[in-house]
């Protein structure tokens, strides 16, 4: 919502709160009969404002305000005239106003919620890569551990694959678009090469993991194989920088991996003792 339907709303508030305070204020100095009148007219126009559509509220106030006219001043009823006129007009400003008022504010309340729902969502899907996020990952991981431990005697399994883009801040920053496209590239080589009952989701920060429950260990490392080979043959930098971990988890090692952060942390440090090993392998060729 912008500025000027944020200051609107502010302004019609005010309004509606000040105007009956106003009138009931200088109502003091007639009977009490007008007074209460005015109060129950204020409660009516609160209640109609908020409750009624426009279009019968708008014929309401022409209604009641025509009557209201007819009998205070064509009949022969003696009162001020000042208060005649704040009868008449109590009833279709204050209804008026809170209509407004509500007329914004039940809408604004509406899309915020919707907003909040749609944020959600989109926290949980990547649209560029058209992948599931860390959420879902977390989410089924926990389903299968759920499953793992109530079944301990069928031998289920879970298999899984972290492939992370190392150093992938200095490329995006320099190409920003071959970033993307690269991205892109990695995810189809995963759609491509993966089996139908694999998971893929995006984790963000140039990080992919991939869900394989109950598929044994030597199909899991020939797809994996498979999917190496293919994501290697890419163009710089892809071929130097990407990192695969792998982990298996099975009842003989379900409670150090009964988490999906126990889980993601192991393959995180997986990544960084490989990144470190790589690091020292490359500068003992310098140093030869």
């Amino acid at each position: 919502m912008d500025y000027k339907k944020v200051n609107l709303i502010i302004l019609t508030l005010f309004l509606a709160i000040i105007f009956p305070v106003t009138i009931m204020y200088l109502s003091r100095i007639y009977t009490l009969n007008i007074a209460n009148g005015l109060g129950l007219i204020f409660l009516l126009a609160i209640i109609v404002g908020l409750i009624t559509p426009n279009l019968i509220l708008s014929w309401l106030m022409i209604i009641t305000t025509s009557i209201a006219i007819g009998f205070l001043f064509l009949g022969y009823i003696v009162m001020p005239t000042f208060s005649k006129i704040i009868l008449v007009i109590a009833f279709p400003v204050e209804a008026s106003l809170v209509s407004v008022l509500s007329n914004f504010i039940i809408p604004w309340s509406y899309i915020v919620g919707r907003n909040r729902k749609i944020r959600k969502f989109l926290s949980h899907y990547n649209f560029t890569l058209n992948l599931q996020t860390e959420y879902n990952a977390k989410k089924l991981y926990r389903r299968h551990i759920k499953i793992l431990k109530e079944n301990p005697k069928l031998g289920l399994n879970i298999n899984l694959m972290m492939i992370h883009w190392e150093n992938y801040e200095q490329y995006k920053e320099m190409n920003p678009t071959s970033y993307d496209k690269l991205l892109k590239k990695i995810t189809h080589i995963l759609k491509a090469n993966r089996l139908t009952e694999e998971f893929i989701y995006y984790l963000g920060n140039a990080t992919f993991l991939i869900n394989s429950p109950n598929l044994e260990p030597r199909i899991f490392n020939q797809v994996n194989l498979k999917t190496e080979n293919k994501l290697f043959k890419l163009p710089e930098p892809i071929p130097t920088s990407l990192k695969v971990v792998n982990l298996y988890v099975d009842n003989s090692n379900l409670d150090k991996y009964d988490t999906p952060e126990k889980m993601l942390k192991h393959l995180e440090r997986e990544l960084e003792t490989t990144i470190i090993v790589e690091y020292l392998k490359g500068g003992r060729k310098v140093s030869e």
